[in-house]
C-alpha cells in the first residue's frame, strides 16, 4: 500500500468501525510553515536570560491549525516529572507551557489560568499580588522557557483599562522571569499589541495564511492522504480534485481535514475505499455535507 504511511496502513486488516475511528482522531502532518514555525519555537526555548527577551505573536484566520501547532510543540516538551514518596508526581521541569486566555481575561482570571494550567493549588479568593508572586516563583522554579497564550484576541473583550492591565502583566512575567512570550490568535490579535509600543517592538509577528492552489498545497495534500486509512489511492493532488477540496475547505488546513474525514468515512461505508470528484460532488449536495452516510453511525457507535 504504496499511498500509505505504515503505520496507517495497518489499520486495514481492521474492522471497519475501528477503521473509521481511526479516520476521525486528530490528524498531524509538518509542512513548511509550520517547520519553520517550530524551528522559532526551538530557537526561543533556547535563548538565554536577557533583560528584553524576545516575543512571537501568530495569527491567522481561525481553523488554520495555530492551536493545533502550538499544541504539538508544547506536548512535544512535556514536563518532566520526577517520582515521589507519595502517590503524586512532582514536577521536575515544565519547559513550555501552553495555555488559553480566559473568554474575558483581566490579570486576576490570567493568574487563575496559569496556576490551573500548572496544576498548583492557590485560594480563589488570594490577593492578586500574593498570585502574581506564586506565578513568578513557580516559574522559575519549573524552569519554563516559553509561556504560550493562545486566543489572545480575547484581550480586546476588555476595556481599555483592563486591556493595559493585562498586557502590563505579561511584560512584568517576561521580564522578571526572563522567559519568552507566545502570543497567538485570529487576526484580531494583531490590535492586542498594536497600541503598547514596548510589546509591539519585542514581539515578531507570523501569520500562518490561508491555503493556495500551488506546490505547498499539493505536497499537504499529498502527506495527508498517507494518513487515511482507505484501500485505494484516492490521488487527492489531482488538479481538479484538489482545486474542489481547496474551494470547500475556504484555503483552511482545518476545513480541508473536516471534509477529508467527511469523505474517507463515506468511501469506508459505502466500500468505495477512495476519494474521487464524483464522490464530493455528490456529497457536498448532501446535509450537513453527507456526514454521515447512511449506516455510519452503527459502524461508529
Amino acid at each position: 500500500m504504496e499511498h500509505l504511511n505504515s503505520s496507517t496502513a495497518d489499520w486495514l486488516d481492521k474492522p471497519d468501525a475501528e477503521r473509521i475511528r481511526a479516520i476521525l482522531v486528530d490528524k498531524w502532518v509538518v509542512y513548511t510553515l509550520a517547520q519553520h514555525v517550530l524551528d522559532y519555537l526551538a530557537f526561543l526555548q533556547a535563548h538565554p536570560a536577557v533583560d528584553r527577551m524576545p516575543n512571537l505573536l501568530l495569527y491567522g484566520d481561525t481553523g488554520n491549525g495555530k492551536t493545533r501547532l502550538l499544541q504539538y510543540y508544547a506536548n512535544a516538551n512535556k514536563p518532566q516529572f520526577q517520582p515521589r514518596k507519595q502517590p503524586s508526581l512532582q514536577p521536575q521541569a515544565w519547559p513550555v507551557l501552553y495555555l488559553q486566555a480566559p473568554a474575558v481575561p483581566d490579570e486576576r482570571r490570567l493568574y487563575h489560568a496559569i496556576l490551573v494550567a500548572l496544576h498548583a493549588p492557590y485560594a480563589e479568593q488570594g490577593r492578586v499580588d500574593a498570585k502574581q508572586h506564586l506565578v513568578k516563583r513557580l516559574l522559575s522554579d519549573l524552569q519554563v522557557r516559553v509561556l504560550i497564550l493562545d486566543e489572545v484576541q480575547h484581550v480586546l473583550a476588555c476595556t481599555q483599562t483592563k486591556q493595559r492591565e493585562v498586557l502590563n502583566m505579561l511584560k512584568a512575567l517576561s521580564n522578571d522571569v526572563r522567559i519568552p512570550l507566545v502570543l497567538a490568535g485570529i487576526r484580531t490579535a494583531q490590535n492586542v499589541i498594536m497600541h503598547d509600543e514596548q510589546m509591539h517592538d519585542r514581539c515578531d509577528r507570523l501569520e500562518l495564511p490561508r491555503w493556495k492552489m500551488d506546490d505547498e498545497y499539493l505536497r499537504l495534500l499529498s502527506s495527508l492522504e498517507r494518513l487515511f486509512p482507505l484501500r485505494k489511492p484516492s490521488n487527492l493532488i489531482d488538479l481538479p480534485l484538489a482545486a474542489k477540496l481547496l474551494a470547500l475547505s475556504q484555503g483552511t488546513i482545518g476545513g480541508l481535514v473536516k471534509w477529508l474525514k467527511r469523505l474517507a468515512v463515506h468511501a469506508v461505508v459505502t466500500g468505495q475505499e477512495c476519494i474521487s470528484l464524483a464522490q464530493v460532488k455528490q456529497i457536498e449536495k448532501m446535509p450537513l455535507g453527507g456526514w454521515l452516510p447512511p449506516a455510519a453511525s452503527t459502524l461508529v457507535g
